[in-house]
């Protein structure tokens, strides 16, 4: 997992599987919090397939997305 801060109080966290197998599959959970109180935002990964199968691949990369003034985050990985 790498972390880096891209300025105005915002980070950007990014998670890599390199090889990913069924044992990878889950529920992946994003927390951020600060002295205001805390978020979290969940991800299902789920992997099925023979290893000579091409695996999923997302059409653009996942972000987060704060709404109703921070009070609302979204995690968009469609």
């Amino acid at each position: 997992m790498t972390m880096k801060d891209s300025g105005k109080d915002t980070y950007i966290a990014s998670l890599e599987i390199i090889d990913p197998s069924t044992a990878d599959g889950g529920t992946y959970k994003c927390t951020a919090h600060n002295e205001c109180g805390t978020s979290s935002a969940n991800i299902a990964l789920n992997l099925q397939g023979e290893p000579e199968d091409e695996g999923p691949t997302f059409t653009k990369k996942a972000s987060i997305i704060q709404k109703e003034g921070g009070k609302l985050i979204v995690m968009d990985a469609a």
